[in-house]
């Protein structure tokens, strides 16, 4: 199942991984030549799916350094030991190639560059980090890239997770803090920091974007309803005065409004923002990301699908995007490329409660509810929500094992209440044909902000698709387009 409010929060969810980079050895080339190749990189530690990490880091590296002029980027070529003469046959005088290797949440990325025309090696670096940082790490790889080659990139607003603080913010351990509290999802934490943060640098917009985000957050389980609203206003306004052309003010409004189910208005707001030509790869992918959630939203799979896909492509490393862009695949009945998308989610993160979430939901669409069971044990495991157990609640009913499914929902129910866990919650009772409890969830989902348009097409809620009182809470819910079908979500 996709949950639209849930994907727009996963920009947030990832652990704190500020990536650092070793001292790189060699003075950098100093013959002409500006044509550049990356080939995908050597992965190891990734299980199946490593050759799909190596390749997406070589693309979204490519994508970094097509900013730098004078470069010339050749389309990402073959792997080693090919890519030396893959390069030469398509014309290029510099091969980057390297490998990257996981242990445990740690990465390691080391990368060589090597003058095509003579095969020598001419300089190397090293980048290690948490996996949760493979988009920054890649970003900042290709500026060191192009700065051994003496290449100049002009400043742009980067995504505000993969981006370098400012040198006046890069001492502070405040930041890793902020950037820890966001990317777990931690509002109370968020909001601590953060506070401390602007506090030390009020004029910084960098802690400025943080403390919105901090924001925002602290209301989403409560949707329309957030006590926070106003805070959340006050901070976008604070960070509009620190730094009027953020586009990050925009993107953070535009999100509220999708969470709120406004998602024609944040189609708007998004595409506005995607005029902007100051925007970097890894930040255009993300603001497309939000875009096709919102058009998968509206039904308008032709848009979504094409955003989704054209985000992938500029940022291969981002989990977000994999997991909107695997929900939307299902929801327009693509099941199989959609557990694919969810599977390469979780490779790249894969203690990432999100990630194993939406590879729950992409085996409930292919009625493989054991393995549903197992990927949303892992995300509540992983990350403590209401809706993470109230999945797994779900898919233990579908697996017939209702009295695990019972002690599960009664987790369900001991954390704080939002609008997809009460519909997940809401599934389980219809299913088990408990019409009363059912109608009664799903009516308190509705009232907390729930606008799903494929909840009439739900194949746990059938039996109830004739009493006029589901047929009265779905009146409060956007129709479901004609060509949406029923999947096993």
């Amino acid at each position: 199942a996709r949950r639209h409010r849930a994907a727009y929060a996963l920009a947030g969810v990832a652990l704190v991984a500020v990536a650092w980079l070793l001292p790189w050895r060699g003075r950098g080339p100093q013959a002409p030549g500006t044509r550049i190749m990356v080939a995908p990189l050597d992965a190891r530690g990734a299980g199946g799916d490593a050759p799909y990490i190596g390749e997406a880091f070589a693309r979204t590296m490519t994508q970094d350094l097509a900013r730098a002029r004078p470069l010339t980027v050749v389309p990402v070529g073959s792997t080693p030991p090919a890519a030396l003469r893959d390069a030469r046959v398509r014309g290029a005088q510099w091969l980057v190639s390297g490998r990257l290797v996981r242990t445990g949440e740690f990465v390691r990325v080391s990368l060589d560059l090597t003058d095509v025309r003579n095969g020598k090696l001419q300089w190397s670096d090293v980048a290690q980090g948490l996996d949760t940082e493979l988009s920054g790490m890649a970003s900042r790889l290709a500026a060191r890239v192009a700065g051994a080659l003496h290449a100049r990139t002009e400043p742009q607003y980067d995504y505000y997770m993969s981006s370098v603080p400012n040198p006046s913010l890069a001492s502070s351990p405040l930041v890793s803090e902020a950037l820890g509290a966001v990317r777990r999802f931690d509002s109370a934490t968020a909001l601590a920091s953060t506070a401390r943060l602007v506090r030390e640098f009020p004029d910084a917009p960098e802690a400025r974007v943080l403390r919105t985000w901090a924001w925002m957050h602290a209301g989403w389980d409560e949707g329309v309803h957030a006590p926070t609203k106003a805070e959340f206003e006050a901070s976008l306004d604070t960070l509009r005065r620190v730094d009027p052309g953020n586009p990050w003010a925009d993107v953070f409004a535009a999100t509220v409004r999708g969470r709120e189910g406004r998602n024609e208005s944040a189609v708007e707001a998004f595409s506005r923002v995607l005029e902007r030509n100051d925007l970097t790869p890894g930040a255009r992918a993300h603001i497309l990301a939000l875009r096709g959630q919102s058009e998968r939203e509206l039904g308008d799979s032709t848009a979504a699908l094409l955003d989704l896909e054209t985000a992938l492509r500029l940022d291969g490393l981002d989990v977000v995007t994999l997991v909107i862009l695997s929900d939307a695949l299902g929801t327009f009945g693509r099941p199989a490329e959609a557990l694919l998308r969810a599977r390469q989610a979780l490779a790249l993160s894969p203690d990432m409660g999100f990630a194993n979430w939406i590879l729950a939901q992409a085996c409930g669409r292919l009625n493989d509810w054991a393995g549903a069971v197992d990927a949303a044990h892992r995300a509540a495991t992983t990350q403590p929500r209401q809706e993470f157990f109230a999945f797994e609640a779900l898919a233990l009913e579908h697996a017939g094992r209702s009295a695990d499914a019972s002690r599960v929902e009664r987790e369900a129910l001991s954390h704080p209440e939002n609008d997809w866990g009460d519909e997940y919650l809401a599934r389980r009772h219809a299913l088990r044909g408990e019409r009363e409890q059912g109608l009664r969830l799903l009516a308190r989902s509705v009232e907390l902000g729930w606008k799903d348009p494929e909840t009439a097409t739900l194949p746990e809620f059938a039996a109830l698709r004739d009493d006029p009182r589901f047929q009265a809470i779905l009146a409060r819910v956007r129709p479901a387009p004609a060509h949406l079908a029923a999947r096993g979500r």
